[in-house]
């Protein structure tokens, strides 16, 4: 897994609207990159919603975000429709830049028992919002990873369960850090 310090792994890819995204291209800035399950997860869903409320705000503090899927192109753009976010996001089904960052599946951890809370939320986000249709590896847990204008690695947060996420206060502590 990648510590604080550590650089950045490398990446050129082509975002979900063709344009082409490398990891150098953040230099000097600070950035927050997401690994998450796949398109149809709910739970990666919500955290989207929740991220696209801060973005106007977190981007005009200099921070850049981005987004990766193990889905393909179609798959997210079918499940992102009119609600895109703010940001580039990328598919990864073969996940080549997952394994640099190390995400990985962990049965375990994705069988874990969620909050109450959370699996309320779920419940109504499929409720009122999107249907899973396709999958991937559901027991990919998700990542997030906070990185230094100089692309170090800030902050490495490899989730608990499938709906772990690093908290909203630490992202803001660190966009102005």
């Amino acid at each position: 897994m990648l510590q604080p310090g550590d650089f950045a792994p490398h990446f050129e890819v082509q975002d979900v609207l063709g344009e082409f995204i490398r990891l150098q291209d953040f230099a000097g800035k600070k950035l927050l990159l997401m690994f998450h399950r796949y398109a149809a997860c709910p739970f990666c869903n919500l955290r989207t919603e929740q991220i696209n409320q801060y973005a106007p705000l977190w981007q005009s503090k200099g921070l850049g975000m981005i987004a990766f899927f193990q889905s393909s192109t179609t798959s997210i753009l079918k499940h992102i429709g009119n609600r895109p976010p703010l940001y580039p996001v990328i598919g990864d089904p073969e996940r080549v830049i997952y394994k640099q960052y190390y995400v990985e599946s962990d049965s375990k951890k994705a069988a874990a028992t969620l909050p109450r809370k959370t699996i309320a939320g779920v419940r109504a986000h499929l409720q009122n919002k999107i249907k899973v249709t396709d999958t991937g590896d559901e027991a990919l847990i998700p990542a997030e990873f906070l990185i230094n204008p100089d692309l170090t690695i800030h902050t490495a947060y490899y989730g608990n369960n499938i709906a772990d996420h690093l908290p909203i206060k630490q992202i803001i502590e660190f966009i102005h850090s």
